[in-house]
């Protein structure tokens, strides 16, 4: 039975964005990729606020889109209730702070707890050596003082379920019982109309928002939404579940045969009632085929692509009208974003091995070049991209410096005092110059821009770097030598350092390769590329 209730979940439970697909424009650089910040792949950006953070310290903070700090990197814990509020731990205690910083409720519970609401927060605290549960709002004031209920959660803003002496029912913010304390199981928002119960043996019922029962049948083991329909799994005893279908009255629903669930707000993924064969396809809202039935999968990339496996071949994507999207072949995996912006994988060239990740559009046109290890979207137009080196920029949707031919490290052209950064425009104290061959540079820049420690032993002639990996080694540069150390190895230097304009030029190559870095060499353009491995 087990088996065949997590088929039939699986079957319902496609994941998707449901966001319209928009035509796709420029991702402009706000924060150039740095590593101050932690690679995760919960970043969000609140709106009006800014994105919440994790700093090489594992300490929570907020920053805008440009990288300036709004809330301190301190918190051992942030995230939002809402756009002006937000939850913080520090030192194992909880506390609620505004959007700019300030304590609105004291580090003085054991934990708090947003669940659905944007307004109120589920707080418990140990009192006499027993957990005890209330509600508060943003500020610190009590909805529902702790121990009031054994349990309590909420369910949205305007209503909590409690349980109390084993036995489970739904208050409102005003204390006043909705539903009185006889049920057995957990009792949830089914939409913004319904509520529901599911109580183990004692089946499903639907209650409205004063609590009144609109719908019972002991036989229902669980529901699901679809649309506007409700998914009922009913318990047969033989191993299976019987599903049937209401509509948003709660009157049977004559689905035409088909079993679905939901894809879009056009289509339903279906398949044909008591088929042994479980093809699927999928069905206008009026039940009317628009695929069909003769898929072995069908996951949504976005409301007009999907991804279908069919015969036992690996997946392919199709659009909606089921015609073959050969420009996504070429990709090992696909991601939706947001509207008209796709995070694709791709295998580089010469290297099986290695995948990296871009950003295409709906034609599979790459807006953002395979350069980084993942992009992800944190909502209202920000996008978090993740180098190879684990650096993490942010872009969003607009006009400005394009996210475009990003180098994970430094670039130099030979003549130039421009250079690029990681992404950023940076300038040179002086502009690289080529001697025997080799592309020379004062040691500052590429060094400390790789995170190494620069030193000058004016009494030796000594360039010293220390890189922050301490088993690279040290590495020791002596002007006008080809002989250099590097962890107290001797090497061969191709040209030895030397002081000109009171500048000490030292050799690119040998610096980055030194500190674990690929170095390549565009004679077209006369430009280097240091790049992180």
């Amino acid at each position: 039975m087990k088996k065949t209730l997590a088929i039939l979940m699986a079957f319902i439970m496609l994941i998707g964005n449901l966001t319209a697909f928009a035509t796709s424009a420029d991702i402009v650089w706000t924060i150039n990729p740095t590593d101050a910040y932690y690679a995760t792949h919960n970043i969000k950006y609140i709106d009006g606020l800014g994105l919440i953070l994790t700093d090489n310290n594992d300490k929570n903070g907020v920053v805008d889109k440009t990288g300036k700090v709004i809330i301190p990197f301190e918190h051992d814990y942030l995230d939002a209730i809402n756009a002006d509020y937000l939850l913080t731990c520090r030192d194992g205690m909880w506390g609620i702070i505004d959007k700019n910083g300030n304590l609105t409720v004291p580090y003085t519970y054991d934990y708090l707890n947003p669940g659905y609401s944007e307004n109120f927060v589920v707080a418990g605290k140990q009192q006499n050596g027993e957990e005890k549960t209330g509600i508060i709002d943003t500020k610190g004031n009590v909805i529902i003082a702790l121990g009031t209920y054994d349990e309590v959660v909420n369910i949205s803003d305007e209503l909590f379920c409690a349980r109390n002496n084993g036995k489970v029912g739904v208050v409102n913010k005003s204390g006043k019982v909705v539903i009185p304390f006889t049920k057995e199981g957990g009792i949830y928002m089914l939409n913004d109309n319904y509520l529901y119960c599911s109580q183990y043996d004692n089946g499903l019922e639907i209650y409205d928002l004063n609590g009144k029962v609109l719908f019972s049948d002991k036989t229902v083991a669980h529901i699901e939404k679809a649309g506007e329909y409700f998914v009922l799994y009913k318990d047969t005893g033989k191993e299976k579940y019987e599903i049937s279908f209401i509509d948003k009255d709660l009157k049977p629903a004559d689905t035409k045969g088909y079993e679905i669930s939901e894809f879009s707000d056009e289509y339903f993924v279906a398949r044909k009632k008591n088929d042994a064969s479980e093809k699927l396809g999928l069905v206008d809202k009026n039940f009317n085929q628009v695929l069909p039935l003769e898929y072995d999968d069908i996951r949504k990339i976005h409301d007009e692509m999907l991804v279908v496996s069919k015969d036992g071949e690996e997946g392919h994507y199709i659009n909606t009208k089921g015609e073959r999207l050969t420009a996504f072949d070429k990709y090992e995996e696909i991601d939706y974003l947001t509207d008209g912006y796709i995070a694709a994988y791709k295998t580089q060239e010469g290297n099986e091995y290695e995948t990296l990740c871009g950003i295409v559009d709906t034609n599979g046109n790459v807006v953002v070049d395979f350069a980084f290890e993942s992009i992800s979207y944190c909502g209202y137009g920000v996008f978090a991209l993740v180098s190879k080196s684990y650096r993490v920029g942010f872009a969003e949707i607009g006009t400005g410096n394009k996210v475009t031919g990003y180098i994970d490290g430094i670039v130099l052209q030979i003549g130039n005092k421009n250079a690029k950064v990681f992404g950023g425009d940076a300038i040179t104290d002086v502009a690289p110059i080529i001697k025997n061959s080799s592309t020379m540079l004062p040691a500052r820049f590429v060094a400390e821009n790789l995170g190494a420690e620069v030193k000058w032993d004016p009494n030796l002639r000594q360039v010293k770097i220390i890189p922050a990996d301490e088993s690279l080694g040290e590495i020791i540069m002596t002007i006008g030598s080809k002989t250099a150390t590097v962890g107290g190895e001797v090497k061969t230097l191709h040209t030895a350092p030397f002081i000109e304009g009171g500048r000490t030029y030292t050799p690119v190559r040998f610096i980055a390769e030194s500190l674990a870095c690929d170095v390549k060499w565009i004679p077209e353009t006369r430009t280097v590329e240091v790049i992180v491995k």
